[in-house]
């Protein structure tokens, strides 16, 4: 339960929302460190999220152009067959 009240913590400072009551007993909530550590993964687990984010989209970008250059010149899809891709 400790650990999820450390959680809460930590995402709630990524905000910055909270009150001056509430920011005061963050120190009395538990060992400095394990808020260190939970803060590095939370933001492992963002920045992650980002990266995958932005790697579908330009998938997605990636495979529409191809589709749209075969629309537009039907030899390249006569080649690209022929290269077996």
């Amino acid at each position: 339960m400790n650990l999820l009240r450390q959680i809460k913590t930590v995402l709630w400072s990524f905000v910055g929302l909270g009150r001056r009551q509430d920011m005061a007993d963050i120190p009395g909530r538990g060992n400095p460190l394990v808020l260190i550590l939970i803060a590095f993964v939370l933001v492992l687990v963002f920045l992650g999220t980002l990266a995958w984010i932005a790697r579908s989209v330009t998938l997605a970008q990636s495979a529409s152009a191809t589709y749209q250059d075969e629309k537009r010149h039907p030899k390249v899809a006569q080649v690209v067959d022929l290269i077996g891709g």
